[in-house]
C-alpha cells in the first residue's frame, strides 16, 4: 500500500547543503537534501506527486525492474498518449532484460555500460539503444528527485553513435514509375496522396471522406491512425495541436481522389449490404 503524505517541514540548511522533509502515514518523515532550498522543494513536490500516484519513494533497495514499472505506471501511464506510453515500456523492456534485478541504489555505471554493450550483442541498432539509454537516463532522473539514489548513473553514460543516415527520396522519374503502375491498384489515391501532400502516414490512413473537400481541393487532419501493442491499429487524437490542420491538395492529387471516390462507389454498390 502506498505511503500516504501529510504534511512538509521547513527546509533548512545542514553545512553547505538544505534539508527538507515529507511526513508520510504516522511519525515516519522522509528527508530531501539539495544545493538549494529551491532543489528541496522540487525534491518535495514531486515526491508528493509520486506518493499521489501509489509510487514507492521509500524504498531505495528495490530492483531497477521494480521502480521502472512502478515509474512508468505513476509517471508516465496517465500523462502521455498510449503510443508514447508503449514506446517507454519497450524501451524498459530491452533495459531490464539485463539488469533488471540489480537493486536500484546498488546500479552502476559499469552495469548500464553492460546492458548496452549486451543489446548492441543481440544485434540491436545503435539508435536503438540511444532510445534506451533516453529513457532509463529519464526513470533514474525521477529516482533522484524523489531521492531515492543521490545521483544519476545514466547520465555518467555515452551510448552508442548511431551512423547518420542520408535521407533517400524517390527522383521525379520514379514517383512518375510509381504512379504508372499503381493507377489500377485500390491504394493508388493514398500513395498520391502521401507523396504529394507531405501527411504522415497515421493522418493520411485515417481520413474519411468527410474530412475531404474535393471542390476546394483540400483535406482537414483531426485523426491519427496507430499500432499500439495488445490492441493493433487504434484511431486517436494528432500528435500535437499544430497536427490539426487543413492540408491544400495538387489538383493532381484531387483527380486520384475523385477517381478513387468514384471507384468506391461503384465497389459499395456491388457490395451491397456486404460494405
Amino acid at each position: 500500500m502506498a505511503k500516504r503524505a501529510d504534511g512538509e517541514g521547513s527546509i533548512y540548511k545542514v553545512g553547505d547543503k538544505y534539508r527538507g522533509s515529507l511526513r508520510l502515514e504516522g511519525k515516519k518523515r522522509k528527508y530531501f537534501t539539495g544545493r538549494t532550498k529551491a532543489e528541496v522543494s522540487e525534491k518535495i513536490e514531486a515526491a508528493r506527486e509520486a506518493l499521489a500516484q501509489g509510487l514507492s519513494i521509500t524504498d531505495p533497495s528495490q530492483t531497477l525492474s521494480e521502480y521502472l514499472h512502478r515509474w512508468l505506471a505513476a509517471d508516465k501511464k496517465h500523462s502521455v498518449r498510449p503510443s508514447t506510453y508503449d514506446y517507454y515500456a519497450r524501451q524498459v523492456e530491452r533495459a531490464e532484460r539485463h539488469i533488471g534485478t540489480v537493486k536500484l541504489d546498488q546500479l552502476k555505471v559499469a552495469h548500464i555500460q553492460h546492458c548496452y554493450a549486451a543489446l548492441l550483442e543481440e544485434g540491436y541498432a545503435p539508435r536503438c539503444v540511444e532510445m534506451v539509454h533516453s529513457v532509463l537516463r529519464m526513470a533514474l532522473r525521477r529516482a533522484v528527485q524523489w531521492d531515492l539514489i543521490p545521483r544519476n548513473p545514466a547520465q555518467l553514460v555515452k551510448p552508442p553513435r548511431p551512423t547518420p543516415k542520408e535521407m533517400q527520396t524517390l527522383s521525379p522519374q520514379q514517383v512518375q514509375r510509381l504512379f504508372d503502375h499503381t493507377k489500377d491498384d485500390s491504394l493508388h489515391a493514398l500513395w498520391v496522396l502521401l507523396i504529394t501532400s507531405g501527411l504522415r502516414i497515421g493522418e493520411a490512413t485515417a481520413l474519411t471522406w468527410d474530412d475531404v473537400d474535393l471542390d476546394r481541393g483540400s483535406v482537414s487532419i483531426r485523426r491519427t491512425i496507430q499500432r499500439l501493442k495488445g490492441r493493433g491499429l487504434v484511431v486517436g487524437e494528432p500528435k500535437t495541436a499544430r497536427s490539426r490542420r487543413t492540408v491544400y491538395l495538387p489538383s493532381g492529387t484531387v483527380a486520384a481522389l475523385h477517381f478513387h471516390e468514384d471507384r468506391q462507389k461503384i465497389e459499395r454498390k456491388k457490395a451491397q449490404n456486404l460494405w
